[in-house]
């Protein structure tokens, strides 16, 4: 059975493109063949009509809610801060690294459809990442399948990002879930949700990433990975400017370790600026640089996913954002989930590091409910 994927999987993010490998490569251990779609109109007419249509929902939602008009502009601002710190080198790792392990079909919005109705696909998979944000004032239907028939659609770990769905996307968010029978998340606050807006009780599932090893993740890299760190090292995994007393925290850790600083985001210049190692890396180097770091320092889920899954001693942190745009209720659920008491909120002097020992028993029980739902999903859809 062929199955199609609707997550991001383009854009230049070690979670994204970690995740949306994981999600097809278990697929494949069971059995199937999984694509992932890339909506992409063929005829540029239907493109500018599209344009036209997100422009006109997102004026007139901005012209009426002030919410929406706020969340808008730090959603603009964010992504030119996330999208500069982007090197030639690590794209084109990047892009590499989606042509051989990402494929995809481009296709339109009124082909997709009739794909999707068609005998070609069985099943039809949303998830992982942050698919079903709800801030931006125009949301597609994309993300929750809408394309596809009711019978078809199989929500499996999508996130929200956040607590709360904005008013100016309530509406739209709730008819979408409706249409989703077997809906599972990643956080609680999203099934909290769903419950809310629909009264559906919807299974709190693990990341894709996690429904492999430790172990399996490092026989990939090291299949494919040339990156071999031959020193002992601190890495630092941060979306934004970690606050300046922070860096200081952690090149003192590491002066006192005597260790070096490894950066995998040149946004970070105060780290750079006091001796930190800028280095350029593709995902399958992520892994090879986190498999093989003596601490790990981070506010990216995936950056505290692997941390886990490679039993690392790890600190996560709350990012610089402002509470509109908050994303620390999926880091919190993963440390909750794993017993990993290590989210850092700048009150104590020192860092503490969780026992690692405890990772591989809690994700080994969550890896098994959360398998289990997704192939008894797909069983379902192959015996019709």
């Amino acid at each position: 059975m062929k199955i199609g994927i609707a997550t991001y999987f383009k854009i230049k993010n070690y979670g994204s493109a970690l995740q949306a490998f994981a999600l097809r490569k278990f697929l494949m251990q069971q059995g199937y063949s999984a694509l992932f779609l890339n909506v992409k109109e063929q005829k540029p007419i239907n493109d500018l009509f599209h344009k036209l249509y997100v422009g006109t929902v997102t004026l007139f939602k901005c012209a009426f809610n002030a919410s929406a008009r706020k969340t808008q502009a730090e959603i603009k601002a964010l992504k030119k801060k996330t999208t500069e710190v982007i090197s030639k080198n690590t794209a084109e790792l990047f892009s590499n690294f989606e042509q051989e392990f990402l494929p995809s079909i481009n296709i339109g919005r009124l082909e997709l459809k009739k794909m999707a109705k068609s005998d070609e696909f069985g099943a039809f998979i949303c998830g992982s990442d942050q698919i079903w944000s709800p801030l931006s004032p125009h949301l597609s239907g994309f993300k929750f399948l809408s394309f596809a028939p009711k019978e078809k659609r199989i929500a499996f770990s999508p996130s929200f990002g956040v607590s709360k769905i904005p008013s100016y996307n309530e509406s739209f968010v709730k008819k979408s879930l409706m249409k989703i029978d077997d809906i599972s998340v990643r956080e609680f606050d999203g099934a909290k949700i769903i419950k809310e807006l629909t009264g559906k009780d919807a299974l709190v599932t693990i990341d894709p990433t996690m429904l492999l090893t430790g172990e399996e993740w490092r026989n990939i890299y090291k299949e494919h990975s040339v990156l071999t760190p031959d020193e002992k090292y601190i890495l630092c995994y941060f979306f934004d400017e970690p606050d300046e007393k922070d860096v200081l925290k952690i090149t003192e850790f590491a002066r006192l370790k005597n260790l070096k600083i490894k950066v995998l985001s040149c946004s970070n210049k105060f780290l750079i600026e006091n001796g930190a190692e800028l280095i350029d890396a593709g995902p399958m180097e992520f892994l090879a640089l986190t498999d093989n770091a003596e601490y790990v320092f981070t506010n990216s889920f995936h950056g505290s996913v692997f941390s886990v899954l490679f039993e690392k001693k790890f600190i996560a942190f709350a990012r610089n954002h402002s509470d509109t745009v908050k994303q620390t209720s999926r880091i919190e659920t993963l440390l909750k989930r794993v017993n990993a008491d290590c989210f850092y909120n700048g009150e104590t002097d020192g860092f503490v590091f969780p026992n690692t020992e405890l990772f591989e028993s809690s994700v080994k029980d969550l890896r098994k409910t959360s398998a289990e739902y997704l192939t008894n999903c797909l069983e379902k859809r192959r015996l019709k």
